[in-house]
């Protein structure tokens, strides 16, 4: 049945046609009689506002039961206005060119036909919604249609000219790929497809895709949940063998918008999101999904030029899932971090992380630390947002290292406060030994001095600079606060070293004071005293020096050792200058107090900086046998009348340093400057 025009358009305002009308909408639009244009009137905007309005109030009494009116108005007929025949006119030519567009594949055009009439509108509000909505299926079914014959045709001409998909890296002559780039050219296989994408693209996609969702989407041995890896490395395996091919396909100027194998990786990687939106669901998995997804995003912009951080951004910005993983990292660094100081071997010397730029032995604490904070340094790295790697540096690297020197603090201060019962952990021993408290601290020190070492190291990095300056530090590094701190506990944990070392030999040089043996009067020297041994009590500060520094180089090194050894040094010599001072030595006994303090001297023989002088010119002095022109007490005598060359002489001849009150000082502890 054939509807007048003004039939068809009220009955399509209250029946609209359903989308699986298609078949009847394009015959009605076929049938449709529309008078010619010239018979219709001009009509002015005011005349169209007037029937724009009329008709709005007739579509909306459609469907209303008006009994309840006195009186039912009687409706006019639908207007037929220049505006709508013309509309009409527009989708029944664009109907035909349909129809002979599929026979000659020129969806291309039909594509722009339908761009400039979908723009079109009716000032008059009289055609149904129903006739565009319509029109708009006839041609995205047609532009399907199109489009999937166009992928068949594109799929032959891959096929035919690379044997795809099995490319295998196969190089053919540049006259190839450039015969092939004008032939997609010919066939406008650049076009936009049905997914947003290059059709040539979306064919060329399909294997790839496939084998994407076979292998890592379906019940199958390679997908497993844990191993985010295994897909990452599969992708970019199937880049690189493909890198060759656009390539060339990019000297011919194939498709110069856009880089086509850019593209490519963008749409396999629209798979993965799939999988990131699966797997980030489960804690347990989430930390190293995170991690091989940013270290995936660094290997395509290394490798294939790719800028894009969008799947790590996408991950991110799930519902949660950003605060999630930033929260599972902290808990993963504070479970580590526990470990670490409870571990019963936690103070044990690390002795295979020595090498010759170490100033300390470092302990296994300090390296398994190390190691922790350095495994968190190419997360830090990678991260794509500013704000994300000012949070990851804060709870991730920050906050455990705070706790760790904190916990490395409260040693200290047991030990600086004497209250060494007191502590905790394993670094408190089982068996006491004489270096005990000296081995505790060179171990603390240790630990201080590899912290510091290891701030050093990383804190002239760019992104630490940058986090610096977020706190305020300028020109300095995010590390500028607890550096500092750590600093000064390395300082006064290496005084406690010293502290250690004085504590442990001290009551053996005061036992040693003790003797006060050396004012032998009698004054022949016999041959059994020259060639007795040295007391018995000198032998057991020997013991325990050579102990003490035996224990400081098995833990220190470098300068670290030869500061420590130095300072120690320089108190031993003021302990025994200091004897000498207190003490009155007759000439045997001087000499016996020379070979005692011979066996000091030897324990610190390889460290030549320690010269020992001022205790060897006292010893020596001591041990000064004048000869029977001078006595000692006439060698006063010169040094008071200021006799300069014989006393000068004499104490060049002896190797003595000393001024010469340091001389008569020394002098004077003689038995014989006593004598009349």
């Amino acid at each position: 049945m054939v509807l007048s025009l003004n039939d068809f358009i009220d009955l399509r305002i209250r029946q609209p046609y359903k989308r699986d009308e298609l078949t009847k909408f394009v015959q009605d639009l076929e049938q449709l009689q529309l008078p010619d244009l010239n018979s219709l009137p001009e009509i002015t905007e005011e005349e169209k506002q007037i029937i724009r309005e009329d008709f709005e109030y007739k579509k909306a009494r459609i469907g209303l039961d008006d009994a309840w009116l006195e009186a039912s108005e009687p409706e006019e007929p639908v207007p037929i206005l220049r505006d709508t025949v013309e509309i009409l006119l527009e989708v029944k030519n664009f109907l035909k060119k349909a129809e002979s567009y599929r026979a000659d594949d020129k969806i291309h055009a039909l594509e722009k036909d339908w761009n400039r009439l979908s723009i079109k509108e009716d000032q008059t509000g009289i055609t149904p919604d129903c006739i565009f909505s319509m029109t708009e299926l006839v041609f995205k079914k047609e532009k399907e249609e199109g489009n999937l014959k166009l992928k068949e045709i594109i799929r032959e001409r891959l096929k035919l000219d690379f044997k795809w998909p099995s490319l295998d890296g196969k190089e053919y002559p540049l006259t190839v790929y450039k015969r092939f780039a004008d032939y997609l050219r010919s066939i406008n296989a650049f076009s936009i497809g049905d997914f947003g994408h290059p059709l040539f693209l979306e064919v060329f996609t399909e294997p790839y895709a496939n084998q994407f969702r076979y292998h890592f989407m379906s019940k199958r041995q390679t997908n497993l949940i844990s191993k985010p890896e295994w897909f990452y490395e599969y992708l970019l395996k199937t880049f690189r063998s493909l890198r060759g091919f656009f390539f060339n396909l990019k000297k011919c100027e194939a498709f110069p918008s856009c880089s086509l194998l850019t593209v490519f990786i963008l749409m396999l990687n629209d798979l993965v999101k799939e999988k990131l939106s699966h797997t980030a669901k489960f804690d347990d998995y989430l930390v190293h999904l995170t991690h091989e997804t940013l270290h995936y995003t660094v290997h395509l912009k290394q490798y294939f030029g790719s800028n894009h951080d969008y799947l790590i951004d996408f991950l991110f910005c799930q519902p949660s899932i950003y605060e999630r993983w930033l929260n599972l990292e902290t808990q993963q660094m504070n479970a580590k971090l526990n470990d670490i100081k409870s571990s019963k071997d936690a103070w044990d010397m690390a002795l295979n992380q020595v090498n010759d730029y170490n100033f300390t032995v470092p302990t296994k604490t300090t390296v398994r630390f190390r190691d922790m904070m350095e495994s968190t340094y190419a997360t830090l790295r990678l991260l794509p947002s500013f704000n994300y790697k000012v949070n990851f540096f804060e709870k991730v690297q920050l906050e455990p290292l705070q706790h760790y020197v904190q916990w490395l603090h409260s040693f200290y201060e047991a030990h600086e406060s004497s209250q060494s019962e007191a502590l905790p952990g394993s670094l408190q021993p089982t068996r006491q030994s004489k270096t005990t408290d000296v081995e505790r601290m060179c171990k603390l020190y240790s630990n201080f001095y590899h912290l510091k070492e290891w701030i050093d190291d990383y804190e002239d990095e760019e992104i630490y600079i940058e986090i610096g300056s977020q706190y305020g530090y300028k020109e300095h590094s995010s590390f500028f606060n607890i550096k500092n701190k750590i600093d000064a506990l390395k300082t006064g944990s290496f005084r406690l070293i010293l502290r250690a070392a004085i504590q442990m030999l001290q009551p053996l040089i005061n036992d040693y004071a003790d003797i006060d043996t050396w004012r032998i009067k009698d004054q022949p020297l016999n041959v059994d005293f020259a060639t007795s041994s040295v007391s018995s009590e000198i032998l057991k500060v020997q013991n325990a020096l050579r102990t003490l520094l035996k224990s400081l180089e098995n833990i220190l090194s470098g300068a670290s050792l030869r500061e420590v050894v130095y300072q120690l040094g320089i108190v031993v010599e003021n302990w025994f200058v200091k004897i000498i001072m207190s003490h009155q030595f007759s000439l045997r006994g001087g000499i016996q107090f020379a070979r005692d303090i011979m066996q000091i001297l030897l324990e610190f023989s390889y460290y030549p900086l320690l010269t020992f002088k001022k205790l060897t010119s006292t010893v020596e002095l001591l041990s000064l046998d004048t000869g029977k022109e001078m006595s000692v007490k006439d060698f006063i005598i010169a040094i008071k009348d200021e006799d300069h060359q014989i006393v000068d002489q004499l104490l060049k001849e002896k190797g003595i340093e000393l001024q010469y009150a340091e001389v008569l000082d020394v002098l004077y502890r003689r038995v014989e400057a006593w004598k009349d």
